[in-house]
């Protein structure tokens, strides 16, 4: 993953992607890289109006490559 991908979270169980949304946050939305480091990576999702998001790679998984 690098910037300019486009990323979905990874959900381990339903119960907390119902969770997640039920407290607003973009479950099923895909989201674009700002910046990556060392396993992070800043993320923004359009639903949430340019709030930038840091999650650990290893909970989102590529849905699009950037070329």
């Amino acid at each position: 993953m690098k910037v300019g991908d486009l990323v979905k979270m990874k959900w381990t169980t339903f119960a907390s992607m119902r969770r997640a949304k039920m407290q607003g946050f973009p479950a099923d939305e895909p989201g674009l890289i700002v910046e990556e480091d060392h396993g992070a990576a800043k993320v923004v999702f359009p639903s949430q109006g340019g709030k930038i998001s840091t999650l650990l790679k290893v909970n989102l998984e590529l849905v699009s490559e950037n070329r």
